[in-house]
């Protein structure tokens, strides 16, 4: 007689309600799961670690008296010794925790589910993903690990080596069949929008690659996830419909809900490049999915791309085209007018210079225009004996400085702070503490939706952090942080009137962390950033 094993459970939540929705989700599934204990806290199941171990899937959630899910996530491992194998975690979460769930990630837990979305058919799925990788887990960790690199190996060969598709054959049932079999083949390049070093993080790409999991899963629709550097790469099979209109419809639906997952649950966007379907190489199909994304420079990220959409984008843009002698003569005026004390005659010989647009539509050419007029501006510096060493913060590696720009528009955006800090090095003279607090004042007024601090601040003024400080306090009576801290609340209930979501708002005027954007907004107002907006609703109301 079959003897069935099953995978150990611990649920724990505080809602009573909520535990016996999942134990009765859990039964009915079919999967082999066996639940061994419920806890009401994250205390209560910390003290259950010892106990009933050894434990496979602890489903948690995310907010709870006492000890909450990220918490009990940090100790459960810092108290799991190296023999012993960390459970896989599920967090659950309601809309509004995705700070909670964001850590949980970058601590490992394998998925999530909205407490509003708990029913089978988003319940079964994630059960469904935790058993394989628990069966995956019990086979020796060499095959398991071979498996895995010689998956990745076949698919990278596929996207990036030319030719690599030709020759293989594979029978039903081996791994790729389907993918190799199909004819009706389409690839999708998903990349980040800022690549910094959180973007390009391990625990990035696995939320990444969790959330696109859980949306095929629940778009019903079939691919191979790569990666490729900086890309994740779908390579989506069994694409059959009645149209490629309806498809370009259901690939919409599906990379509009990764983009909001993502943004609640990692403050990241990304851009998506798609290619068209059909019977055609993995490669070709890769590569036009590529130039589709590389539209992102010019129209900006958070966006999905077809191949088509350049086209019609060049098509609009090419009355916009100027000569390049021409570009190059108002880059030259521009920097000209650098030599004039009057910083109003830059900026508005900058403003003529970028609205006039580019000589060509080409990234890599955009890219090295602007690196030639760094070289012009740096050899201005030299003439007025300034260097680039000798300026604030991040203007002093100018280079790197463009280089980390996605976008035409971060590009000039980015460009017009180096002639702005440029011009002050040129003209800078001895200031009164006056001067240097107004200078300061200034430089917080146009960069406080940037991570700007005490000591970027006081090197742009040229004076030390302490001195800049004492400035603060003597001159206007409030703190640095203070000043910042209410320019920021003030912008924050300004952009309450329009449209933006409240974790847009957190992020537009300086707040990554949404949680910490709240708790300073309630602090300084007395109203939660939601209360805060209903109440200029109501008021909104009576005033009609």
């Amino acid at each position: 007689m079959e003897q069935h094993v099953y995978y150990r459970v611990l649920i724990v939540d505080d809602e009573p309600l909520f535990r016996l929705a999942l134990r009765t989700l859990l039964k009915e599934s079919g999967q082999p799961f066996e639940i061994v204990a419920e806890a009401s806290d994250g205390e209560e199941a910390l003290q259950m670690k010892e106990k009933l171990a050894p434990l496979d899937l602890v489903i948690v959630d995310m907010k709870m008296p006492r000890l909450n899910g990220v918490e009990l996530i940090r100790k459960w491992k810092e108290r799991t010794s190296e023999s012993e194998t960390m459970p896989i975690v599920i967090a659950l979460s309601s809309y509004q925790d995705y700070v909670f769930v964001r850590e949980a990630f970058l601590l490992g837990a394998l998925d999530y589910i909205v407490k509003v979305d708990m029913d089978e058919q988003h319940v079964v799925p994630m059960l469904q993903k935790a058993a394989a990788q628990l069966e995956q887990r019990k086979r020796k960790p060499a095959d398991w690990a071979g498996e895995t690199a010689k998956k990745e190996q076949f698919l990278k060969a596929l996207l990036s080596q030319p030719g690599a598709e030709s020759g293989v054959a594979l029978d039903p049932g081996e791994p790729f069949a389907d993918l190799m079999r199909t004819n009706d083949r389409l690839v999708a390049v998903i990349s980040f929008d800022r690549q910094d070093a959180n973007s390009a993080s391990d625990a990035g790409e696995d939320t990444l690659r969790s959330v696109l999991e859980q949306a095929l899963q629940s778009k019903g629709m079939q691919a191979e996830i790569a990666r490729l550097g900086s890309e994740h790469v779908l390579l989506m099979h069994r694409t059959e419909t009645r149209s490629f209109l309806y498809l370009r419809n259901q690939l919409s639906e599906l990379f509009t809900v990764v983009q909001r997952r993502l943004m609640q649950y990692a403050n990241k966007s990304v851009t998506v490049g798609v290619s068209g379907s059909g019977f055609r190489p993995w490669r070709e199909l890769y590569l036009e999915a590529v130039t589709a994304a590389q539209l992102r420079f010019f129209c900006g990220g958070g966006k999905l791309f077809y191949p088509d959409s350049r086209t019609s984008w060049e098509y609009t843009q090419a009355h916009k085209l100027m000569p390049e002698a021409v570009f190059a003569e108002h880059m030259s005026v521009t920097l000209e007018s650098l030599h004039e004390p009057d910083p109003e005659m830059w900026k508005r010989k900058f403003s003529e210079w970028s609205g006039l647009g580019l000589p060509a539509l080409d990234e890599q050419k955009a890219r090295g225009m602007f690196a030639d007029s760094l070289w012009k501006l740096g050899a201005l510096l030299l003439s007025r004996n300034c260097k680039w060493e000798q300026l604030a913060g991040p203007y002093n590696q100018p280079f790197v400085y463009l280089d980390n720009c996605a976008t035409l528009e971060q590009l000039w955006q980015h460009f017009r702070q180096l002639l702005e800090a440029a011009h002050m090095k040129i003209h800078e003279t001895p200031m009164s503490s006056g001067g240097v607090l107004r200078q300061a004042k200034t430089y917080i007024d146009r960069h406080y939706q940037d991570g700007i601090t005490l000591t970027l601040v006081s090197e742009w003024v040229g004076v030390s952090e302490s001195h800049l400080s004492k400035l603060f306090v003597k001159e206007s009576g409030e703190k640095f942080i203070d000043y910042m801290t209410r320019l920021r609340i003030r912008k924050a209930i300004e952009l309450m009137k329009t449209d933006k979501k409240l974790y847009e708002i957190s992020e537009s005027v300086g707040y990554p962390n949404p949680e910490h954007f709240s708790r300073v907004f309630k602090k300084e107002t007395g109203l939660s950033p939601a209360q805060y907006r209903e109440k200029l609703e109501q008021q909104k109301s009576s005033n009609k």
